[in-house]
């Protein structure tokens, strides 16, 4: 149980200054889900993967350190282990704010090498596959719920949190900014999306799956 958070909880956004509106989904959020596989008799010791695998890595830590500069929010990676018995798929699910934020860092200088460096070397080495899918979710369209879960996926993206208010003691924290989903609007999907204020199974089915949820 090592990382789990008991009872369910909710991940919300705050502003880029740092400042929760009490409004669920109430920024813009893009996810690109990013993935690597070598279709080699060798697998990940295939020809050309390790450069693969190098360059991801670099580019998540190159966001990481510049997370302000580029609005990166954060990632969680996983293996898909079900498809194949071998050389499974790795893919990495990774956050920002806006699409303009995935473009901007589309060109910048390490991405453009890794780019450049996969169109010379794609014809040669054809057992390598990389892949990405781009989905851009504006405010109230998007929500999320965890019960008895570690922190993974957007739950495990951290934002700018301002602290003292108007006050002259302000202070700029990182924070996982999850909330209770036990109680208010967080309890319902629709009250995730700013539809209702959670109350909205008081008024229709009253059974456990519909709490949870």
């Amino acid at each position: 149980m090592d990382g789990v958070i008991a009872g369910k909880f909710s991940a919300l956004l705050p502003s880029r200054n740092g400042v929760f509106s009490g409004k669920a989904a109430d920024q813009d959020v893009t996810l690109i889900i990013l993935a690597a596989r070598s279709n080699h008799p060798m697998g990940i010791f295939g020809p050309g993967y390790a450069a693969v695998d190098d360059y991801m890595k670099r580019m998540q830590t190159e966001l990481a350190n510049n997370a302000v500069k580029y609005n990166y929010l954060g990632a969680t990676t996983w293996m898909a282990t079900g498809e194949r018995s071998t050389a499974n798929q790795v893919m990495v699910a990774t956050y920002f704010r806006t699409l303009e934020d995935v473009h901007a860092y589309a060109y910048s200088p390490l991405h453009r090498e890794a780019w450049e460096w996969w169109n010379k070397i794609t014809k040669s080495h054809p057992h390598l596959s990389i892949m990405h899918e781009v989905y851009q979710a504006p405010k109230n369209h998007w929500e999320n719920i965890f019960i008895n879960n570690h922190l993974t996926g957007i739950a495990a993206t951290q934002s700018i949190f301002t602290t003292g208010g108007e006050s002259e003691n302000v202070e700029k924290i990182w924070i996982n900014p999850i909330f209770d989903a036990s109680k208010g609007k967080l309890k319902t999907h629709k009250g995730r999306i700013e539809e209702t204020e959670g109350d909205d199974h008081e008024k229709g089915l009253d059974n456990q799956y519909s709490r949870i949820l």
